[in-house]
């Protein structure tokens, strides 16, 4: 008897006799004697929507099948449900994207195929898995930790460790490389901990990476090339990215990779350098952070085109990587971020075309400029290419790319963490539950909710190392109710699109307290730990 895992039966799940979308994941089973079968894999574990049985005497009844979601035993750290239910559903395909990717206590990439531990899925998850699970941080560490142990000495790291591969990435990309994963997530780690242990323990492996990094750019900050001797997956760009000028069918192109490489490196060293400053070593963090700075000069003034306001290529991801790594002088801030505002919702229609690796980026952007209008925008769409379309399409979990083109062979995965990175948001995007980077390990709270014009209600909660910290509000009749809380040992600002205090009341009572009138119509309140109820009129 055979049993025949498959996520669709074609690429976009039109089920013409003979098209069966299987990448042999396939269970063989000899019944007994007597022709009965009682079967549980014990050892393997298959991602799929349908199962194509064949060698059966008759076909099976309704609750003879059985499926089972696995993943590691973490525990559950959250709660958010709201209104939007596409909103909802996205989250949860989210949820059971990292569920299934989690086995073996590392992230893969994807369970029906490569279920590799591909290093930057630990970056890209990172905030995600501290908010949703008790246990986010123990996970990270031992990411961070498999990605050292798989360091070689001349400071490169594998792709995926603790597997140890080399593609699918390569040995010293920015993309998926082992480098980036411990560079990078024990300084995310801190902000949510205040934990200084998380960025000793790759801080010399993470010099030595930094080190081999720099001798790859020339000086022009160009990057190597497969003429120079390199693997096609060296220097990767942002994966299965749509609508990339010059891209090829997965985003890839020279120019792509270029910013890229260069703004991740940015980026890496400035965490560095943040990092080398709060354990005490002040000459050094001022060594990368100089590195940091003029890295950003040389590629502005090699690759910025002012006219265009971008650096060579109008894409989401292009746009917004520079800007995180804070490349534009700051006479071009604006100006870039018009382009990236209007490729958002102009050129791309509100759908997100990100790939693996350049959502998590914009994201992170995106949040840091307080625009959550714009993420949920591209949360809204139902269309391709959008998370929408998956969940409308009837998946629970995220797919590897937007589109799911049917000339893809084998077809692409439709439970893959690169897209996943969204979910994060819902809680510190549209909840609004944030840390301070000032005050790490949520000493103090940043509650910044957004209020979207089509949503009535509002509720979630994630637990910090402080304690819980929960949002819920309701529209009703022409006026918000907000409640707010937060944990003993933290203070928390609390940011509201209201720009002045009169008609706010706390409690059922007029607003007597500090309040600080920000730009762009936001105000802002202080609180300590406590339960806050507020309301005003819209």
């Amino acid at each position: 008897i055979t049993l025949d895992y498959m996520q669709a039966f074609s690429a976009y799940d039109a089920k013409p006799e003979g098209m069966m979308a299987s990448v042999n994941f396939v269970d063989l089973v000899d019944p007994d004697v007597s022709g009965r079968v009682r079967f549980c894999n014990k050892f393997n574990y298959h991602t799929f929507r349908y199962v194509r049985i064949q060698g059966l005497v008759q076909a099976p009844e309704a609750g003879q099948i059985k499926a089972m979601l696995l993943g590691t035993g973490l525990t559950p750290a959250f709660s958010f449900s709201c209104s939007n239910d596409l909103a909802n559903r996205i989250h949860q395909a989210s949820m059971n994207t990292f569920l299934a990717n989690s086995i073996g206590g590392y992230i893969s990439d994807c369970p029906d195929r490569e279920r590799a531990a591909y290093a930057s899925y630990g970056l890209y998850y990172a905030p995600f898995l501290m908010q949703h699970f008790v246990e986010g941080v123990v996970f990270l560490e031992k990411m961070v930790r498999d990605g050292v142990d798989a360091q070689r000495q001349d400071g490169l790291s594998a792709t995926a460790s603790p597997v140890g591969i080399g593609n699918g990435g390569g040995l010293w990309t920015f993309q998926n490389g082992g480098g980036y994963v411990f560079v990078q997530t024990p300084w995310q780690i801190y902000l949510y901990t205040g934990d200084k242990r998380a960025l000793v323990m790759s801080l010399a492996a993470s010099e030595k990476y930094l080190t081999r990094m720099e001798s790859y750019f020339d000086e022009k900050a160009g990057i190597p090339s497969r003429n120079d001797g390199l693997h096609y997956y060296d220097f990767l760009a942002d994966w299965l990215a749509e609508g990339v000028e010059g891209g090829d069918r997965y985003g890839q192109s020279v120019e792509a990779k270029k910013i890229q490489a260069n703004c991740m490196y940015i980026v890496s060293l400035d965490r560095l350098s943040k990092r080398l400053e709060v354990l005490g070593d002040g000459e050094s963090a001022a060594r990368y952070r100089a590195k940091a700075e003029a890295h950003r000069r040389l590629f502005h003034a090699n690759c910025y085109k002012k006219a265009a306001a971008n650096y060579g290529i109008d894409h989401m991801t292009y746009l917004a990587e520079p800007l995180l790594a804070e490349v534009p002088p700051k006479d071009e801030v604006d100006a870039v971020f018009r382009s990236l505002e209007n490729h958002i919702r102009v050129v791309a229609k509100g759908h997100p075309q990100s790939g693996d690796g350049g959502m998590a980026n914009l994201l992170w952007y995106l949040l840091a400029r307080n625009r959550p209008d714009l993420v949920y925008l591209m949360v809204n769409q139902t269309d391709r290419p959008s998370w929408g379309a998956m969940v409308k399409n009837g998946d629970a979990a995220i797919w590897e790319d937007w589109i799911m083109s049917p000339a893809q062979n084998p077809p692409h995965s439709r439970s893959h963490t690169g897209l996943g990175s969204i979910g994060e948001w819902f809680i510190n995007g549209l909840a609004g539950i944030q840390y301070d980077p000032a005050q790490p390990g949520f000493q103090h709270a940043i509650v910044r909710p957004y209020f979207p014009p089509d949503m009535e209600w509002l509720s979630a909660s994630s637990d910090s190392v402080r304690g819980r910290i929960a949002v819920s509000w309701r529209k009703r009749d022409g006026a918000v109710t907000l409640e707010v809380s937060i944990p003993p040992n933290t203070t928390a600002t609390l940011v509201l699109p209201v720009g002045k205090p009169e008609g706010i009341t706390e409690s059922g009572k007029p607003l007597d307290r500090d309040w600080t009138a920000a730009r762009d119509g936001l105000s802002s309140i202080e609180l300590f730990s406590g339960h806050f109820v507020f309301s005003w009129r819209l």
